[in-house]
């Protein structure tokens, strides 16, 4: 099945100080990138199931922004083509992400910001009763270890939770948070928590000279107005590397070389030594 990275809309509920995306000082969100290439005009959901049709069968990741902000998101995922499935990383703090049609949702990754754990293991539950288990995500800081500890005590019994330590540039993980870490690591064991220490992409140098399918009818990446570029890196780092519409682009052959550096060649390229060995 054809992978998709599906972003409907950049604008978000929360301002998360991890986030790469921008925002006025005044609390209201910009025209939504931080190159300000790309508008945040929206496509309706006719208009992407009729640019998706061709692709199908096909499997939407929905990521954002906040995902359940998109109107007619409810509709859109009604109304996928035959065979098709969907998976979303949602804050889970709209009420359109609990109304959400889960029949064909294939993972819903619940992202944890911390607001009260008492609401959000009600919106956790109102997903579970719905048919789908929730898996949580948690952003670990340095100097913040002590509300990842309350995050792993709250869900960890209940969720599978993914904790991802946030190495954006500047972020310095030495010194006392280092222990820390080390401390974090003992807890997640406890929990069966998963712990992510290198997801982003400046640790993959290693992985620049790798060929994959991004950018082929087996995968890319589409954003709000219908724009699709190879991957998320490819359209962050090079923003005028678009391929296309997404109703008319034409696909790149598989094996295309980029040279970026990627997370998910880099753990295709850790599965295939560890197999080896």
């Amino acid at each position: 099945m054809r992978n998709i990275l599906f972003i409907p809309i950049m604008a978000c509920n929360l301002r998360c100080p991890v986030c790469h995306f921008t925002w006025n000082k005044d609390g209201s969100w910009d025209a939504y990138d931080h190159r300000g290439r790309w508008h945040d005009a929206m496509l309706d959901p006719t208009e992407w199931l009729a640019g998706l049709e061709r692709f199908a069968p096909y499997h939407l990741e929905l990521t954002g922004g906040e995902p359940s902000l998109y109107p007619g998101l409810a509709e859109l995922l009604a109304n996928l083509h035959e065979g098709c499935a969907w998976s979303i990383t949602s804050n889970l703090l709209t009420e359109a992400a609990l109304r959400l049609p889960l029949d064909r949702c294939a993972s819903f990754t619940a992202s944890w910001h911390g607001s009260p754990i008492a609401d959000f293991l009600r919106r956790l539950e109102v997903i579970t009763m719905g048919g789908r288990v929730p898996s949580v995500s948690v952003v670990a800081r340095p100097g913040e270890l002590h509300e990842v500890r309350r995050a792993l005590r709250a869900f960890g019994p209940y969720y599978r939770v993914n904790v991802l330590r946030e190495l954006n540039p500047g972020v310095d993980w030495s010194g006392k948070d280092a222990a820390s870490w080390e401390q974090l690591e003992a807890l997640a064991v406890d929990y069966g928590a998963n712990l992510v220490t290198d997801d982003i992409p400046p640790s993959y140098q290693f992985s620049t000279h790798a060929r994959c399918s991004a950018g082929s009818k087996d995968y890319f990446c589409a954003f709000p107005d219908g724009l699709v570029y190879r991957c998320y890196s490819d359209a962050f780092m090079r923003p005028d590397n678009v391929l296309g519409f997404i109703g008319s682009f034409d696909p790149l052959p598989r094996g295309y070389l980029c040279g970026l550096p990627c997370a998910g060649c880099a753990a295709d390229h850790r599965a295939e030594k560890e197999e080896a060995a």
